[in-house]
């Protein structure tokens, strides 16, 4: 008996083998079996809050180059079956450079929150929550020119071209020419 529940323990992590669980799992099954659940309906109010940070890089100088960005996407759900939720996960994605020019920039932070209600159906269609955060935040955003985003310095600056990175006293060159 003790072997089968350490072979059905061992099994159950191949499952999800190159799939990150983001709640999504749980999620799913609710919505597909809600009595494994204690519940003999699916849950019929989800949201999904996702929060979208970016970090970006704004010129202050002059000549052409690009800085690396940063951005991440965080998610979490709630339903309005409390044990049929998914827990806030933070992770990073991919966001385009920034132009600048040589000179200098600054670093601002880009911030918005936003919660979507979905349906089960939704929910069962989705790769991952995190995934439905990256997306759908980024049409929102795209939608309104970044206009709805929160947008602030966060007091870090650059020098480049020629002249010494203050964050660690090293000579930089441009990204676009290295």
């Amino acid at each position: 008996m003790r072997k089968l529940l350490i072979l059905g323990i061992v099994l159950s992590g191949f499952a999800f083998a190159g799939t990150k669980d983001d709640g999504i799992f749980d999620l799913k099954k609710g919505c597909k079996d809600p009595g494994s659940f204690h519940n003999q309906l699916p849950p019929d109010d989800i949201k999904i809050t996702c929060m979208d940070e970016r970090f970006e890089w704004v010129p202050t100088g002059h000549d052409d180059a690009t800085i690396f960005n940063k951005r991440t996407v965080c998610s979490k759900a709630v339903t309005n079956k409390p044990n049929i939720k998914a827990p806030s996960v933070c992770e990073p994605c991919d966001w385009p450079g920034s132009d600048y020019e040589c000179g200098g920039f600054k670093e601002v932070c880009k911030q918005v929150e936003m919660t979507f209600t979905v349906t089960c159906d939704q929910v069962l269609a989705m790769e991952s929550v995190n995934k439905f955060c990256q997306g759908a935040v980024l049409m929102e955003t795209a939608a309104t020119k970044e206009e709805i985003m929160a947008v602030k310095e966060t007091g870090r600056t650059k020098k480049v071209c020629g002249v010494q990175d203050f964050m660690n006293g090293k000579p930089i060159t441009p990204i676009s020419q290295k």
